[in-house]
């Protein structure tokens, strides 16, 4: 956090304090919902930036009800202009996006950034807004391999410095190329830092690398008419030839790096080109790791999932190397090749593997896969070999579901899932067993029985985050209040399983959900749109960057603010007038706002109501 991105609204006035009672009773009749026609207004500008009148032509812009009823697009003109008639009353959100510009939200502090709720009643004319909509930033380059020739059709990528350590996921931004001359243009890219990546199309396979002695060696061979002398009786045998080096084409990082931690990073701002980013494409040496799976009783085995993943920066899926793994034999020996330098997690699974009579397909239930083993390698273009998997029995992760508040409970739980799942921090697996391309993350999950008890099995010592997927038909009334194990909210600190199994789970959904709700106002009593609302435990040991506790929101229009679903206890809530993306999760960040917060507690099941004016 610098100075320059987070300013404390200091001198917070509280000016209520109380719970709802009337938060108590809600009214849960299904009713069916009505077309109406609105007579309110909304419409104005769309332009390159606040201080100038240049229009954006044919951005679309939506208008969107926050409940997700009204959903309006209009299409600026050639001045920039749009306008929505008929509109509904109540609360919506206005967005304007354009090919290689950067989205942007009315309200909004920065591109990418939330923006402000608007708040329309009937018959309202919301006229002459205005919204910015900046060109992004542009990086450009050509690709080319060490001979200097262009490479064409190769994939490039920006990737947010933020997002470097994402691990192989898939990208999901627009997909750039560079043309027949190797030249490539990224364009509508918030301003920020990014690695600038090659994935080549070609050569993604092992390639056999000779020396040109070696061709000119094997061209006189094929050029002789009769066979080389046999070897003199008793003479020792001729050694065999050395083996042939194996390269490939890996994903470049520039100016010329397939170590993403070795790569310069390239900063742009918003509507600048950032030109000369070249690219120097070479071969790298693959390897091959080979080791040996063995059982939990030492025995070797055979019928097991492989998998590999790759740690670094995230890549589309087209770029991710194809690392091949054929079916462990039955001494348990296994290879892997085609492997790039870098850093690799290899994890067996055992149980629920069932292959074809011939080898050629196999069937993986996840369910019933309860056996693991891991093994972290690293690879710097040598092979690797002696790589032990000894497989050892999974984890458990088991509890029941039970309800608090006024409303009766499904008559069964069936539908719902319980799922935990590594944080999406380390890598995705990317394997080819028997040609076939196996992939998944670090995650297990069941389904609730009727009685709503819940066991997960197989489960490797990891930290995980842990979902509850509740049925549609329940989903309305129900929410969750709160997951403990051995009388302490699991939640409240990364759910690890370095102790053993964790059993005794209970999930506790309510139909009461706390709701912390209050307005953010100036001096002069008008609405104070221009922040953000930041909410986070009092307690210190319950900061961490998953904890349900910590939320952060934009005020409306009015300057209303709103959540709901926090665990009742100790808070304290600050207004910013700046947040960077994520920052708010941070211990630095909290404890710099920590004095500078105030107190809040949530009760149980009620509604509190926090106003704040700022001076």
């Amino acid at each position: 956090m610098t100075a320059r991105s987070v300013w404390l609204a200091i001198g917070l006035m509280v000016l209520a304090l109380a719970p709802d009672p009337s938060a108590q009773q809600r009214d849960r009749t299904d009713k069916p919902v009505e077309k109406r026609v609105g007579t309110a207004v909304v419409a104005g500008r769309v332009t390159v930036s606040e201080s100038s009148d240049v229009p954006v032509r044919r951005a679309i812009v939506t208008l969107a009800a926050t409940d997700g009823v009204e959903n309006l697009s209009a299409v600026t003109d050639n001045e920039g202009r749009f306008a929505f008639s008929a509109v509904v009353d109540g609360r919506y959100t206005l967005t304007a996006r354009k090919a290689a510009h950067l989205t942007s939200s009315y309200g909004a502090k920065r591109p990418g950034r939330p923006g402000t709720t608007m708040i329309l009643a009937a018959g309202q004319q919301l006229t002459g807004l205005r919204l910015v909509l900046s060109p992004g930033g542009v990086i450009t380059g050509v690709v080319r391999m060490s001979t200097g020739d262009p490479l064409p059709n190769a994939q490039v990528v920006a990737i947010p410095a933020a997002q470097l350590s994402a691990g192989g996921q898939t990208v999901t931004q627009q997909s750039f190329r560079t043309d027949d001359r190797g030249e490539f243009r990224i364009y509508g890219l918030v301003p920020g830092s990014y690695l600038v990546g090659a994935v080549p199309s070609v050569g993604r396979g092992e390639i056999h690398q000779r020396t040109l002695a070696e061709y000119d060696q094997l061209t006189r061979t094929l050029a002789q008419r009769t066979p080389p002398p046999s070897q003199p009786a008793g003479a020792p045998p001729a050694p065999p030839p050395p083996p042939v080096p194996l390269v490939g084409f890996a994903p470049t990082y520039y100016p010329g790096t397939s170590i993403a931690a070795n790569a310069s990073m390239v900063t742009v701002r918003a509507g600048e080109v950032r030109d000369g980013i070249d690219i120097l494409v070479s071969l790298v040496r693959v390897a091959t790791i080979s080791g040996v799976v063995r059982a939990a009783d030492g025995r070797p085995t055979q019928n097991v999932q492989l998998s590999v993943i790759a740690s670094g920066p995230p890549l589309p899926l087209s770029g991710s190397q194809a690392v091949r793994t054929n079916r462990p034999d039955k001494d348990g020996r296994f290879t892997m090749t085609n492997v790039a330098p870098g850093s690799y997690r290899i994890t067996a699974r055992a149980g629920g593997v069932t292959y074809s009579e011939s080898g050629d397909s196999v069937t993986i239930r996840g369910e019933l896969q309860t056996e693991w083993a891991v093994a972290d390698v690293q690879v710097q273009g040598e092979d690797v070999e002696g790589v032990l998997l000894q497989l050892q029995p999974g984890l458990a992760f088991t509890g029941r579901i039970v309800t608090t508040g006024t409303a009766q409970p499904p008559q069964t739980w069936k539908g719902t899932s319980i799922r935990i799942q590594e944080p999406r921090s380390g890598g995705t697996q990317s394997v080819v067993m028997n040609g076939v391309q196996i992939s998944g993350g670090a995650q297990r999950s069941a389904n609730a029985l009727d009685d709503g008890t819940f066991e997960i099995n197989g489960v490797q010592p990891a930290t995980y985050d842990i979902e509850v997927t509740l049925p549609p038909a329940i989903r309305s009334t129900w929410s969750v209040k709160s997951i403990t194990a051995g009388g302490r909210e699991v939640r409240d600190a990364p759910l690890t399983f370095d102790q053993g199994s964790i059993s005794g789970v209970t999930v506790t959904l309510t139909d009461q959900p706390t709701e912390l709700a209050g307005t953010l106002s100036s001096t002069s009593g008008q609405a104070a749109t221009d922040y953000y609302v930041v909410v986070f435990p009092a307690e210190r040991a319950l900061w961490h960057e998953r904890s349900p506790r910590i939320r952060v929101m934009r005020p409306a229009a009015d300057g209303g603010f709103s959540v709901r679903g926090l665990p009742p206890g100790a808070y304290r809530i600050a207004a910013l007038t700046d947040v960077e993306e994520g920052e708010w999760r941070t211990t630095a960040f909290l404890e710099s706002v920590f004095d500078a917060s105030i107190a809040v507690t949530l009760a149980d099941g009620q509604k509190t109501r926090q106003d704040i004016r700022i001076r």
